[in-house]
This record gives C-alpha cells, sequence and structure tokens, in this order.
C-alpha cells in the first residue's frame, strides 16, 4: 500500500489540536454554569468524605484498582489533601 507523503504530521496534529480547543471552549462557554454546580457537588461529596461515582468514556476500565483505593493515581490527593 503506498504511502501518502504528501500529508504533513505536524500540520494534521496542529490543525487536530486548533479543532478540539476550540470545541473545549465552546463547551466550556456554553456549559459554565452546569461545570461549576458539578464542580461544587463534587467537592461538597469530597469534603464529606462521600463515595463519587466515576464515569468515562471507556477509558476509565471499571474495576481497576485505582479507582478504589486511596492513594493510587489521580484519585490520592483528593482523599488525602484535608
Amino acid at each position: 500500500m503506498p504511502v501518502d507523503t504528501s500529508i504533513n504530521a505536524d500540520q494534521l496534529c496542529q490543525q487536530y489540536f486548533d479543532d478540539v480547543t476550540v470545541m473545549m471552549r465552546s463547551v466550556l462557554t456554553e456549559e459554565r454554569d452546569a461545570l461549576d454546580r458539578a464542580a461544587s457537588r463534587l467537592a461538597d461529596q469530597i469534603a464529606a468524605d462521600r463515595l463519587v461515582h466515576v464515569f468515562g468514556p471507556g477509558a476509565l476500565q471499571p474495576g481497576h484498582p485505582g479507582n478504589f483505593f486511596p492513594g493510587r493515581r489521580a484519585h490520592a490527593h483528593l482523599r488525602h489533601s484535608r
């Protein structure tokens, strides 16, 4: 299979980054109030040492020990920052 050498990988990556940045800024602008309410509710749960349910787009593996035990991955700073 021939390789298309007319595609510039740097330009392709930059265009992807630019497109995603535009989308994320749009979400931030349009959903600011909802994001602030969600952040407040999450902070309240963490402050009360309550359970936080995490749902992801598929990259997060349910059942992974890092999702359940303090001191693992990004969850560590949430539990021990009080």
